[in-house]
């Protein structure tokens, strides 16, 4: 079984046996593509990892591949534990998993009803995660949290953490979720709720050498630099794509 966050996105790149067989899951952020939605992404398939490493869970990045560079706190962060875009899938390989297997099933973190742009590749909804308004969709799915809080990323971890028979195993995560977390919250200072406040006792516990102000203004700082990018990358960058339903047609 891979140990680390690298490992295992290594053996999910390594092993297309995995897409080929069904249902093949997936867990899957939404299309703003956030740092919270990716760090829940990731934190969830990972842990789910590490509790049951016969059945992995693929997580998605719900944008196209070329987008990533634009959002450069989430690559920064990712390069500080090692992980390049490589080693991530993105809305073009969930196409590409979709034509591989007869059925996809996919857990929703940080959103609750399946975006356009995916809905045609997601046959079942099988969990959610989410701090968005409950669109009271997919009732039967386990997990089934949706709750008010300043970051998804704190209900993933809340989750997960009490069923791991070892915690440490998940570092790499927990300062992902823990940075998306610092930017939601404003360093645990706005929007804060009692999620938020558990989860941060679980990073204080795993990560006790970090000093949350300056990791923080450091995330805050990539996140605001916008140096070199053009007026379409910038608008491309906070972009997001809604389908917008009608009763009927005329």
């Amino acid at each position: 079984m891979a140990k680390s966050l690298k490992a295992f996105l290594t053996y999910l790149k390594n092993s297309p046996e995995l897409f080929t067989h069904s249902p093949v899951k997936v867990v899957c952020g939404n299309a703003s593509a956030d740092f919270d939605s990716v760090a829940s992404a990731i934190t969830y398939a990972y842990c789910s990892y590490q509790k049951d490493p016969q059945h992995p869970i693929i997580p998605i990045v719900n944008i196209p591949k070329v987008d990533l560079s634009l959002r450069r706190d989430i690559v920064r962060a990712l390069d500080g534990v090692c992980i390049s875009e490589d080693l991530l899938f993105f809305i073009e390989d969930l196409q590409q998993i979709r034509n591989k297997t007869s059925s996809l099933t996919a857990v929703l973190v940080d959103h609750n009803k399946i975006e356009f742009g995916v809905a045609d590749c997601i046959d079942n909804v099988s969990g959610i995660i989410d701090h968005h308004k409950d669109e009271n969709l997919y009732l039967n799915a386990d997990p089934r949290i949706i709750e008010t809080t300043g970051s998804c990323s704190s209900l993933v971890m809340n989750y997960w953490a009490p069923h791991l028979d070892d915690p440490t195993s998940i570092k790499d995560v927990a300062l992902l979720s823990l940075s998306a977390a610092l930017i939601d919250t404003s360093n645990f200072r706005h929007k804060v709720e009692q999620p938020d406040l558990d989860a941060l006792q679980i990073y204080s516990r795993l990560l006790p050498s970090i000093d949350r102000e300056e990791h923080y203004n450091k995330i805050r700082r990539d996140k605001d630099d916008l140096d070199g990018l053009t007026i379409q990358e910038i608008l491309r960058k906070d972009y997001k794509q809604f389908l917008f339903e009608t009763a009927g047609k005329n």
